[in-house]
């Protein structure tokens, strides 16, 4: 690793990745149908080495594809530095989404013209060398460090909080269909993964793409799964004549999104064309909403995470404790304390319903 280039790139947190992105809660056909057209799946996994089940996994999936010539047209880029993969999996999966035109513009797809630059400046550089340019775009890095979690806090070092607040390493893949065949993308490979030709029937490439991320969970223990996109509660008594309900939080160990046509365009198109049966006015319009309702919040969110009021917020608690001295200040700013800590529990349980 270049530890000067490493140094400009944040830890971005992976859920704020924006790609026409969609969270999958179910691998079942009827979820992924109802998210169609998708042309891309980003599968987040907890890294956790090498394993006889990861051994066996390698043995029956796809076949890593290290020469340049055998993968000709997919793009695959290598990640040379840490705290990439996300945006590094994102990057291979749309470079891999044939420019396509719709009926109307805003369902035309296109690369934008930073990305466009990119593909073309990189055509015929191998992975390695495609991972060197995309480190070095500004534009890039500086998209993937406004989306960085940042913190003026040190986490206790107190021996005691060690274990728990050390983070487990998770990792992003692609899985994209190019030339005929489905490819897992994976930036810590020499070279990406073919898993086989597809077919235009049915669901597809889909089909296929499901089948490789269900043999990887496979290689993880029962009850690893989350059925909500970030954080799942089970339920477990303490004793056995306790009848009460207690909530744990379950480890995460996969999240997959889903890289798809933005559905807004198509269903105001089919809202105003008068050859739309009456009967699916409702529907629509319920779509509709929704999908607008779904931008709405994430460009809320988005605009929180890019502009961080921690330092704001901790700097009006220095001054509250210097107003008030003693022990009254001291409570007083226990007081902040422990509603701050209230308040952020209460959108970790928001988030996780």
């Amino acid at each position: 690793m270049d530890d000067e280039m490493e140094a400009g790139w944040s830890l971005t947190e992976s859920f704020v990745l924006s790609l026409f992105l969609d969270d999958v809660y179910s691998l079942d056909a009827g979820t992924l149908v109802a998210l169609q057209p998708i042309h891309a799946l980003i599968f987040l996994f907890k890294w956790v080495g090498s394993t006889p089940q990861s051994e066996a996994l390698a043995q029956k999936g796809g076949v890593e594809v290290t020469n340049p010539d055998d993968h000709f047209g997919v793009y695959f880029a290598n990640q040379v530095i840490n705290n990439s993969c996300g945006t590094l999996a994102a990057l291979n999966a749309v470079m891999n989404i044939p420019p396509q035109q719709g009926p109307t513009p805003g369902e035309t797809i296109s690369l934008g013209d930073e990305l466009q630059n990119l593909k073309e400046f990189g055509a015929g550089m191998d992975a390695m060398d495609l991972g060197y340019l995309i480190t070095n775009s500004d534009k890039i890095r500086q998209v993937h460090n406004s989306f960085s979690a940042s913190s003026p806090f040190a986490i206790s070092q107190h021996p005691s909080l060690q274990s728990q607040n050390k983070e487990d390493p998770y990792h992003f893949v692609a899985y994209v269909p190019a030339q005929g065949c489905l490819w897992e993308l994976d930036g810590l490979k020499r070279g990406p993964i073919r898993h086989g030709e597809v077919s235009d029937k049915g669901e597809g490439w889909v089909a296929a793409a499901r089948e490789a991320v269900e043999q990887r969970i496979a290689t993880y223990g029962e009850g690893s799964v989350s059925c909500t996109p970030w954080f799942n509660y089970i339920g477990q008594t303490s004793k056995a004549d306790d009848k009460r309900l207690h909530l744990v939080p379950m480890q995460l160990m996969f999240n997959l999104l889903c890289v798809r046509s933005a559905a807004i365009p198509r269903l105001r198109r089919l809202l105003t064309d008068p050859t739309t049966p009456t009967a699916f006015i409702p529907d629509l319009q319920a779509q509709l909403s929704a999908e607008e309702e779904k931008v709405r919040r994430g460009k809320l969110e988005n605009g929180v995470r890019r502009n961080n009021l921690i330092p704001l917020m901790v700097e009006l608690t220095r001054i509250l404790a210097e107003q008030n001295t003693g022990e009254e200040g001291k409570s007083v700013l226990q007081e902040v304390t422990e509603k701050a800590r209230v308040i952020g529990q209460q959108k970790r349980n928001r988030a996780a319903e």
